[in-house]
């Protein structure tokens, strides 16, 4: 899944004063093959955790002998965002020197669903197949784009594995403190994302309520696209026990089976919490497509005025049907940015990560990225948004005490 990959490495530059800068050499090639004795057989479990505590899915990865020497590695995955679920699968099968025989990988992301095959022609040189097609339904009445294709020889060399499996591979290999190593992973559509992983230190982490010794590696990646990540894995005893991209809320820590998959339902705990979802998201999808009307039916204007007031002194001054236009006009500004098939898929996948506390009537909803959350009441059997502190960046706060 690509919520797993790891990220890419920032050009190292020379400078001269003669001409351009020109790239650093790419470090030494990690041995990827010496990972492989011991290893098979292996299954491996990992929860997927949100903020360190909400199980939003799982990972297996299950390694077996292949036939005249080699290693097969098969890869499950399952994302559960409440209203979005995504699947994930992928086989993996390469000789003794990690040189690709065939990889297969069928993947749903939430504005995609992908397919993949790579296999070895006549020729013995290696082929790809890609496909994709848009997540989202149709609107009534058009009809379903038809997949996207793409075919033609792959130049992946020997040592390119898919990128979970180097959960498995990576902590095999002897790591020197601060010495980077390159390494190749398998792209969505089977060219070759390049990556430099380095052992950084050494850690004490939380394993499941216990204390473990860890050291840390990072593995820095630009992926097909050009876009960079970076994925950080602390390992203890040849096994990642714990991983995840770096500066994003989702960690994934290795136990077994029923570990991984304990408390897994769904992102909404009951009804209220359902309810406080659908109104915050429909209050954002409202921003997202330029509909106001979509804004205003999931807030409470004169709330959100008098919380307004308190951040933004201007605010108070203006009557509550000024700040309703202030509000129409922002929100239309944005019409046309984005289709509504795309915003759908985009909120279906979002609401599977809002931190949503209900106390009472008043709630509140955490989003990742968000320094604040959104509040919101319920008034007339109807949750509302009353405040969300974006309203007031870049305003100027009433002194403590004064008077509107």
């Amino acid at each position: 899944m690509k919520t797993l990959l790891f990220a890419s490495v920032l050009a190292l530059t020379v400078p001269s004063a003669a001409q351009d800068a020109a790239p650093a050499p790419e470090p030494a090639p990690a041995d990827l093959a010496k990972a492989l004795p011991g290893l098979a057989p292996t299954e491996r479990w990992y929860g997927v955790y949100f903020q360190g505590k909400k199980n939003i899915g799982w990972t297996r990865l299950a390694a077996t002998a292949a036939e005249k020497g080699g290693i097969k590695i098969a890869i499950e995955a399952l994302m559960d965002l409440g209203p979005m679920k995504l699947n994930y699968k992928a086989s993996y099968e390469a000789g003794p020197d990690l040189a690709i025989r065939a990889f297969t990988e069928d993947a749903e992301e939430p504005d995609e669903i992908r397919k993949l095959e790579i296999r070895r022609g006549t020729d013995g040189k290696l082929v790809r197949t890609s496909e994709s097609r848009p997540r989202a339904k149709p609107a009534e009445g058009e009809p379903a784009p038809a997949p996207e294709r793409e075919t033609g020889p792959c130049d992946l060399p020997a040592g390119a594995i898919p990128d979970v499996a180097a959960f498995l591979l990576l902590p095999r290999l002897d790591w020197k403190l601060g010495e980077p190593r390159s390494l190749s992973f398998i792209g969505k559509t089977g060219k070759r994302e390049r990556v430099v992983a380095t052992m950084t230190g050494m850690e004490t982490v939380d394993v499941r309520g216990k204390s473990q010794a860890t050291a840390v590696l990072k593995a820095v990646k630009t992926d097909e696209d050009g876009d960079e990540e970076t994925t950080v894995l602390w390992m203890a005893d040849k096994v990642a026990v714990r991983g995840g991209p770096e500066g994003a809320p989702i960690l994934l820590v290795v136990g077994t089976a029923e570990e991984a998959k304990a408390d897994l339902g769904g992102a909404a705990t009951s009804p209220e919490d359902a309810a406080v979802r659908k109104a915050a998201a429909e209050f954002m999808k409202g921003f997202m497509l330029g509909k106001p009307d979509l804004v205003t039916r999931n807030l409470d204007l004169e709330a959100l005025k008098t919380r307004w007031a308190e951040h933004q002194e201007e605010v108070g001054f203006l009557t509550t049907e000024a700040v309703a236009k202030i509000l129409s006009d922002q929100v239309k500004a944005r019409a046309g940015l984005m289709d509504e098939a795309t915003a759908n898929a985009q909120m279906e996948m979002v609401t599977g990560f809002f931190d949503v506390k209900v106390e009472g009537t008043k709630a509140t909803v955490a989003m990742p990225g968000a320094p604040d959350p959104m509040h919101l009441e319920k008034k007339d059997g109807a949750w509302k948004v009353v405040w969300w502190a974006v309203f007031a960046q870049g305003g100027k706060r009433k002194p403590a005490g004064e008077g509107d």
